[in-house]
């Protein structure tokens, strides 16, 4: 795995290989009309699970930096976090925690790590 490459990869012994790779979903570009919270929470997580997964890496945990705007909905994004429990028990990952700021639109970003 290369610098133009999607993940970055370390060896941390005993043969194994610690990957980490971080992917962010922007209002204005990644979310289709008509998606609910929880298919934006949802969709968050695989787009780092997929990218995992094309490295042949088991992902073990992701962490979320969430950027909101100053007049977002508590329960928009309860449902937001909704999708990224569910996306979570589907893959067998732990939320692991992260971030919040503020932002001009809401914009999602996972890292994601896993052994290999």
């Amino acid at each position: 795995m290369g610098l133009n490459d999607d993940v970055i990869a370390r060896r941390i012994g005993r043969g194994r290989v610690l990957v980490a790779h971080v992917d962010t979903l922007a209002w204005s570009t990644d979310v289709l009309p008509g998606m609910t919270p929880h298919s934006i929470g949802f969709k968050s997580v695989i787009m780092n699970v997929s990218d995992m997964a094309a490295k042949g890496v088991r992902p073990l945990g992701i962490l979320f930096s969430l950027g909101l705007p100053r007049d977002y909905d508590v329960a928009y994004i309860e449902e937001i976090a909704r999708g990224w429990r569910d996306a979570a028990a589907k893959y067998g990952l732990y939320i692991w925690g992260g971030d919040i700021t503020e932002a001009s639109e809401l914009i999602l970003s996972g890292t994601i790590i896993g052994i290999a």
